[in-house]
């Protein structure tokens, strides 16, 4: 696997339209919510022709201040759930972990 980090300021800048025909495993980590981060994710699920595997951590890399981490960690994992459950094709296998 080759791994890619875009830091979000950058972003905007990563998304071009282009077809991908050789990524077929895509990890996303952290930073889920973003207006960018979900356009991108968005992008990658659109270009990347063959495609077989996302696997998302939603709270990978997340600093919480809250004094209820599990609580804040379960409704990022539910959000995160729900956004890529209504995009990702059911012929690409979804892991969240």
């Amino acid at each position: 696997y080759k791994c890619a980090y875009i830091p979000n300021n950058e972003v905007e800048e990563a998304i071009v339209s282009s077809p991908h025909h050789h990524l077929k495993v895509v990890k996303f980590s952290g930073g889920f919510g973003r207006t960018n981060y979900l356009r991108f994710v968005d992008y990658i699920l659109e270009n990347c022709l063959v495609l077989e595997k996302v696997i998302v951590d939603p709270c990978s890399g997340t600093l919480n201040l809250m004094l209820d981490s599990t609580n804040f960690e379960e409704n990022v994992r539910k959000k995160a759930k729900q956004h890529f459950e209504a995009r990702v094709p059911q012929h690409i296998e979804l892991v969240f972990l």
